[in-house]
Order: structure tokens, then C-alpha cells, then sequence
């Protein structure tokens, strides 16, 4: 059991190894230059499961399939993804194999009867990487199952308009779910929660991009992360986050202290699992943005069709223009893209180097990372792959393999 007690996480049982010591290792309320509205944010993760609920409620395994159609339709979104690794043994006897350990986790979840997945009504699950095509097949036992079939290219016009059928077929399961389909007047809604969020993470990552120091990168997952992995409404996070925003952009960092800046990419990195940022921030280096999908990139929107939107085909159609062009996932984006994507925060941010964080079994990133590496390479950016699970075996190892990085830059 996880719960907050005197602005301390207070761990029960299995889960001890897991948070406290892949949490950041100061008090997670309390801190010298921490921003005083962080607190919010880590009750929202720690008390998801006990969310009350007001409406229908469907739970996401991707950060891809958007939450606008889910909030149209009269639901509450929460993602699903598990980084606790005390529900991997669980989710083992399920998924075995090569199976990740975040699929491991997320199904083993579901074991649990106070965890937020046992509210769900229904699930809605990309047919992205073979992991999960299997969590897909035995979600369907669990409940009302909708498998969004992504196609091999989105970032083309067949990919786009393949996207769109995928999002009407969406938005039609979901209207006879709730008993309300989206229209237009909320779809215009949703909207504007989700755009005023991407506005805000925007300018946390601009802020930090700028100001060294002025928010932890382990602080910006904490609140990113607890407006997608709570089921409660955005609105309250949008009131927190914006009092965030201000305490950033007024806060002095860390002065004149040089630290080596780095760009995260590879996996997702899934609250309570921060061993990567952990590792990489107590070595003494900065990762100043990140392109995962459970980071900031997965709020922030990117430019769409930039059409007026006025009708429901308006909507669908900016939905997808937006996922087919988003540069996140090594499942079904080219890796072109994803690498100018890389490149371009590695160029903006005055990067030092670049980490990729690959989650054992996780074979689309690690099929990436070569090639990955020698494009860095060839324009003198240095690179690191780091390859681990959510154990903590290898914690030494791989902070040894940090401090080599940093120390080659």
C-alpha cells in the first residue's frame, strides 16, 4: 500500500523497493527549491485508485489514441500503464516470455482490487508492439475491449485517413457505452482542457530548457504523469498546474551551476519506476527534454490540420492528422521522423548528449537504437543507451555508465 503521511511516501509490503527507492530520494513533499505546488500532483498519482467516481470511466494503454474522444463522449480517462514492479510476478503467470516488463506489470495490476483498473467500464488498447497484442487478447475477458488498429505508416495520407476511420469506429463505441455521443459543442470542450494542458507542459519544457534547475525532471514527470494516470477530471490539474508554471518561470534554478544537458528518449518511463531519471539526476546531469510517451512530449499537441473545426468530421479528422504526424512511438512512426524529432530537441535545448532509456524486452527501441546512435554519431552528438528493467540489481552498473558518459562529454 502507497500513501502520504507528513508529506512523506509512506511504502507497505512489496511495493518498498519499487517506490522509495525509485522515487526521488529526498522527501517527495518537501525540499529546498522544490515548487511548492508539487505536492498536488504527487496525491493525485499516489490516490488515483481511490478517485472518486462520477462518471463512466475508460481506461487507456496508450498515450497515442486520444483522450478527447473518451471525454466527448461523457467519461473520465485514466492510462494504464504500470510501473510498479510489484505486479509483475502477477502479471508473469498471464504474460510470460519476452513479454516487457511493463505489460507484465500492467496486466498484474489487475489483479489488484483497490487498483484504479478494477473501476474501468471499459479499455481501449492500440495494436502497436507484440506486448501488447497480448494484453489486448486478455483484456477482452475483463470488459468492453476496443482494439484501435494502427496501420504500418501513419505519417502518410493513407495513414492519416486509415487513423480517422479508426477514430469515428472509436467514437461510436464510446457513445454506446456512456449512452452520449460526442458532438460537437463537446468536442469543442475537451478540446480546450487538452490544449491548455499541452500549453502548460509546453512551458514547463521551455522554462527548464532555459532556466537550469528551476524544475526537476523527476518533478515534471510527477506532473505530467498525474494528469494521465489519475481518473479524476483534468480541470483541478489545470488549476495546479498552472500555479506550477508560474513558481518555474519565476524561480532563480540553480544559478550559474553548469550541468551537462541531456535529451531522454527510448521507453517509457512509468511512475512509481523513475529509476532512469533518478540515476541520471544524481549523477549531476540535466535531462532537459524528453520524446516518450508517458513524459512531457505525451501532452503536448502538436500543430494539426490547422482547419477551423465546426463540424464532428472536423474533429476526427484533426485527431488523426495529429497522431499521424506525432513523433512518439517506434511502433508504427518512421524512424526518420523520430529522429529529426531528436535531433531538433537535442539542437533547441544546447544538448551535451542524448539517452535512451531501453526497457528490457521493449524490441521496437531496441531495434531503433543502432541506427539511432550512428545518426548521432555522424553529427557528433554523444549517445547512451542504457538497457534495464524495474529491478534494482543493476542500479550500480548503470550509474557507472552514466558518470563514464558524462565524464567522455
Amino acid at each position: 500500500m502507497v500513501k502520504l503521511k507528513g508529506g512523506l511516501i509512506m511504502v507497505s509490503g512489496k511495493e518498498q523497493n519499487n517506490v522509495v527507492n525509485l522515487e526521488p530520494h529526498a522527501p517527495m513533499c518537501e525540499g529546498a527549491g522544490r515548487p511548492a505546488a508539487i505536492p498536488f500532483f504527487v496525491e493525485r498519482l499516489v490516490n488515483a485508485a481511490a478517485a472518486p467516481k462520477m462518471r463512466p470511466r475508460v481506461g487507456l494503454l496508450c498515450s497515442m489514441v486520444p483522450a478527447e474522444i473518451a471525454m466527448a463522449a461523457g467519461a473520465d480517462v485514466v492510462r494504464l500503464d504500470c510501473g510498479s514492479g510489484s505486479s509483475i510476478e502477477a502479471g508473469s503467470s498471464v504474460l510470460c516470455g519476452e513479454a516487457c516488463p511493463l505489460a507484465k506489470a500492467t496486466i498484474g495490476a489487475f489483479e489488484k482490487e483497490d487498483a484504479v483498473q478494477a473501476s474501468c467500464d471499459a479499455f481501449i488498447i492500440p495494436a502497436t508492439c507484440d506486448s501488447k497484442r497480448q494484453l489486448a487478447k486478455v483484456l477482452d475477458t475483463l470488459g468492453p475491449t476496443f482494439h484501435f488498429i494502427m496501420p504500418d505508416e501513419r505519417d502518410t495520407a493513407e495513414g492519416a485517413a486509415a487513423i480517422e476511420s479508426e477514430m469515428v469506429r472509436l467514437g461510436e463505441f464510446l457513445g454506446k457505452l456512456t449512452g452520449q455521443a460526442p458532438t460537437v459543442a463537446t468536442f469543442k470542450g475537451a478540446f480546450a482542457k487538452t490544449q491548455r494542458r499541452s500549453e502548460i507542459v509546453s512551458g514547463l519544457v521551455e522554462a527548464r530548457m532555459r532556466q537550469s534547475g528551476c524544475l526537476s525532471i523527476r518533478d515534471l514527470f510527477v506532473c505530467v504523469q498525474s494528469s494521465l494516470f489519475s481518473p479524476e477530471p483534468i480541470d483541478t490539474w489545470l488549476e495546479q498546474a498552472e500555479r506550477l508554471l508560474k513558481e518555474v518561470e519565476n524561480s532563480e534554478g540553480d544559478g550559474k551551476r553548469r550541468r551537462r544537458r541531456l535529451i531522454l528518449t527510448g521507453s517509457p518511463v512509468i511512475w512509481p519506476n523513475f529509476k532512469p531519471l533518478n540515476i541520471i539526476e544524481d549523477c549531476g546531469a540535466l535531462v532537459i527534454a524528453d520524446t516518450l510517451c508517458s513524459g512531457a512530449q505525451a501532452c503536448i499537441q502538436e500543430s494539426g490540420s490547422g482547419a477551423r473545426l465546426s463540424t464532428l468530421a472536423d474533429y476526427y479528422r484533426e485527431l488523426a492528422v495529429r497522431m499521424s504526424g506525432n513523433p512518439l512511438c517506434p511502433c508504427s512512426s518512421s524512424p526518420e521522423a523520430r529522429m529529426r524529432h531528436i535531433i531538433d530537441l537535442a539542437q533547441r535545448g544546447r544538448a551535451d548528449g542524448v539517452v535512451q532509456y531501453s526497457m528490457h524486452s521493449c524490441h521496437p527501441v531496441d531495434v531503433e537504437s543502432a541506427k539511432l546512435g550512428r545518426v548521432l554519431r555522424d553529427r557528433r552528438v554523444p549517445f547512451l543507451n542504457l538497457r534495464t528493467g524495474y529491478d534494482l540489481d543493476d542500479a550500480q552498473d548503470l550509474r557507472i555508465q552514466v558518470e563514464m558518459f558524462l565524464e567522455s562529454i
